[in-house]
């Protein structure tokens, strides 16, 4: 596969997106199992612009957002809001990130940190939403491979 490619025909069939970021021998190297998540969301970045974005696939430690940002942003750091419900009360969890892959169809975005809380959130709802990947994703949890998680509450 061609690492311009960013996902296959599977994602209308509920299926596990593979988009490899890195090959070694011919294999993909990727840590964590996208799926195909629509859910709104806004993108700061870090010159303080805005914008509203979908994402097309999310991981424990990415996700793939339907904005293009210029070439010159690569490699910067933004937030990612995620809106987990369009009804209220609202959920939403909140990221640091950092643009690390731009191409014609949007920009993927590496997590970084977030809140323990918004964490345990976003798993829960993945979770619920991809019944037959729960198991997959608590083992990844339970394996480590998560971004940073701080505890952000106030004493």
């Amino acid at each position: 596969m061609d690492r311009r490619q960013t996902r296959e025909s599977g994602a209308e069939r509920g299926a596990v997106i593979p988009c490899p970021i890195s090959r070694v021998n011919g294999r993909e190297c990727r840590r964590n199992r996208r799926l195909p998540v629509a859910l709104r969301g806004e993108l700061t970045l870090s010159s303080g612009e805005s914008v509203a974005v979908e994402t097309r696939n999310v991981s424990l430690r990415g996700l793939w957002v339907d904005y293009l940002p210029r070439r010159a942003d690569l490699g910067r750091s933004c937030t990612i809001t995620l809106f987990l419900s369009d009804a209220e009360p609202l959920e939403a969890v909140v990221f640091e990130a950092r643009i690390v892959r731009i191409d014609g169809e949007g920009c993927g975005l590496r997590l970084l940190s977030m809140d323990a809380d918004d964490f345990d959130l976003y798993v829960e709802r993945l979770c619920r939403r991809f019944r037959a990947f729960s198991r997959l994703l608590r083992a990844e949890c339970v394996q480590g491979l998560v971004p940073r998680v701080q505890d952000w509450r106030l004493a």
